[in-house]
């Protein structure tokens, strides 16, 4: 892999000179590239490339708009892991709590149990790569996966993913390779099918359920109004009869 100096785009070995400035190359390692990359996204956070910080919710949207999938499980694997970098917790529960958790009631669930497991699991912070972790079971595969995750999310927000994407993509083979998983993989390959399909089956049964609660709440309410009316129209009926004037005998 080469890298230019002047520009940092990164060109395959075939490529003599950066195809921008047309400066010379040089040979960097794949794990030098992955520092290089690092490094740009810390360097962005500390200054930024602009002065107003860009909503949590935009950024979501940005990085799922990017990866070009809407699911709910990445949604929440995007929202679990960024919540978890940094020394401070942002929130109580992992995916932010809104009018969606009406309409989709298993998420709800889910969300809630998680994040109080995920709120007593990560009791400690790791310096390395800037989580939240438990140092007891904090392994350094662990801490290379936070710092690949984190720095995929990073670039993808700032667009550097244009041109460092072929370095997570080498990374990730190597990571594949020795039988250790992948951020990369986890947010490129993702079986879209089968989680769009687990979405639509988990709207569906809330639907269903406040169907259900609708029914079976009201139908009870609106039968004992239809016998308050059949009564009330039985009591004015006979209190009528009762007052209608009888003929004295003759």
């Amino acid at each position: 892999m080469k890298l230019c100096q002047e520009c940092y785009l990164y060109y395959q070995e075939q490529i003599m000179a950066c195809q921008q400035c047309r400066g010379p190359l040089t040979e960097v390692s794949l794990q030098q590239a992955l520092k290089i990359t690092e490094r740009q996204a810390l360097q962005e956070r500390i200054g930024g490339k602009k002065k107003r910080e860009l909503p949590d919710a935009y950024k979501q949207y940005h990085i799922r708009s990017y990866l070009k999938n809407r699911s709910l499980f990445l949604d929440f694997d995007i929202h679990k892991n960024r919540l978890k970098h940094g020394k401070q917790l942002k929130r109580f529960f992992i995916a932010p709590i809104n009018i969606t958790a009406i309409v989709n009631i298993p998420w709800f669930i889910f969300n809630v149990i998680t994040s109080n497991l995920f709120y007593m699991e990560n009791i400690d912070y790791c310096p390395f790569c800037s989580s939240k972790c438990n140092k007891a079971r904090h392994t350094k595969e662990e801490c290379e996966y936070n710092i690949e995750y984190c720095s995929i999310l990073n670039n993808i927000i700032s667009g550097n993913i244009v041109d460092t994407k072929n370095i997570y993509q080498a990374y990730a083979q190597e990571r594949r390779n020795k039988g250790l998983k992948s951020a990369y993989h986890d947010l490129f390959n993702r079986k879209m099918r089968t989680e769009f399909f687990w979405d639509l089956m988990s709207v569906t049964f809330s639907v269903f359920l406040w169907l259900y609660l609708a029914v079976f709440i009201s139908y009870p309410m609106f039968k004992a109004m239809i016998l308050e009316v059949q009564q009330y129209e039985v009591y004015t009926i006979s209190k009528g009869w009762m007052n209608v004037p009888r003929r004295a005998n003759a």
